[in-house]
């Protein structure tokens, strides 16, 4: 195979090469996109949760105040 076959061969071959190429940059975004979507569940679920805690905190303790006024 000389220069110019490689190089015909190569040009054929190029569209895949690019096909694979944004297919890895569209792997790679679909990944950063889950994380990002993953560590926001995970962000809003500690948040929930410490913010229930104090509200049941809050009812505790106003529960103990009503009951040594009766």
């Amino acid at each position: 195979m000389d220069m110019g076959e490689g190089f015909f061969v190569g040009l054929l071959l190029l569209p895949f090469g690019f096909g694979l190429f944004l297919g890895g940059i569209a792997l790679l975004h679909g990944l950063s996109a889950g994380g990002e979507s993953l560590m926001r569940f995970l962000y809003r679920r500690v948040r929930d949760r410490s913010r229930r805690r104090r509200e049941r905190a809050y009812v505790r303790k106003h529960q103990r105040d009503l009951d040594r006024l009766v």
